[in-house]
């Protein structure tokens, strides 16, 4: 259904199961895919492709061209949507920089208001953005990645499946898998994602190893990176979640010792909260 007040280009092509709400905008060369419901006032530019049973919801605008100084002349970059997202209002997304490129969006994505995502980026599935988080070009999301309110990712980065990054936090090098990144005045890996991995069924046994990696990567300062990669990989590496993090640090840039907050708890201790040092209170 297409409300008599949306603008719909004759070159677009929307699913007759498909709902353009009212005063919405589609350009050229934009696919719409069955059950997906814009809600009202989305304004959609092509080359994009949105799945199937997607909500985008008012004032979102999705294929805008990149913000980069350089256009490409030969051909259009693309945005690809995947399934069953839920996009929130004010939401902006980009299309790709280059005429080879694409920004794509996977499946079961929860994006929420006024999140920007920028060219060339590739966010996995079941992703969770929350609002006011900013995400730079060319940076990647696996799977499951839950960013927390307000979060910076700086262009170029990669965050790495099943990652947890706390509110405010500026990623300014890689996430390792199944981690939390967390720290207000200069980003720090806190230890791992127990509650992220434990909402997705992953068994104790997997979890008590995915820590031992993870303590050894961010405490064994007696160690080089190299040397930790190797203790890593000869104690858990028969585990495929381990082998993904090594993988992870041995190819990406990913600090074995990230930056240590003023007043926040050392990085890295895996602490229980009960043990957690406490935050000193402001003075005066």
């Amino acid at each position: 259904m297409i409300h008599p007040t949306a603008v719909v280009h004759p070159d677009a092509q929307v699913h007759p199961e498909a709902t353009v709400g009212p005063m919405c905008i589609i350009g050229p060369d934009v696919r719409v895919g069955r059950g997906t419901n814009l809600i009202g006032h989305v304004w959609v530019e092509g080359p994009t492709v949105i799945g199937e049973d997607n909500q985008v919801f008012p004032f979102a605008c999705l294929g805008g061209p990149s913000q980069t100084r350089s256009r490409p002349v030969d051909a259009e970059p693309m945005l690809v949507i995947g399934d069953r997202n839920q996009i929130r209002e004010t939401v902006t997304i980009h299309r790709g920089s280059t005429a080879s490129s694409t920004t794509r969006i996977g499946d079961d994505c929860l994006i929420m208001a006024s999140v920007h995502i920028g060219h060339d980026c590739v966010i996995g599935n079941g992703c969770v953005v929350s609002s006011g988080s900013c995400i730079a070009g060319h940076c990647r999301l696996d799977d499951f990645v839950n960013l927390s309110g307000m979060v910076f990712v700086v262009q170029n980065l990669h965050v790495g499946t099943h990652a947890f990054v706390t509110a405010m936090v500026k990623v300014d090098h890689d996430v390792p898998p199944y981690t939390i990144a967390d720290g207000l005045d200069g980003m720090a890996i806190r230890g791992v994602n127990l509650i992220g991995l434990r909402r997705r069924n992953f068994p104790r046994q997997t979890l008590r190893h995915i820590v031992d990696a993870v303590r050894v990567w961010t405490t064994r300062t007696d160690l080089s990176r190299a040397d930790r990669l190797q203790h890593m990989e000869a104690r858990h590496g028969h585990l495929p979640e381990v082998k993904n993090l090594v993988d992870f640090l041995t190819t990406r840039g990913a600090l074995p010792n990230a930056r240590q907050p003023s007043r926040l708890p050392t990085a890295g201790r895996l602490l229980p909260p009960t043990q957690r040092p406490e935050v000193p209170s402001p003075p005066g």
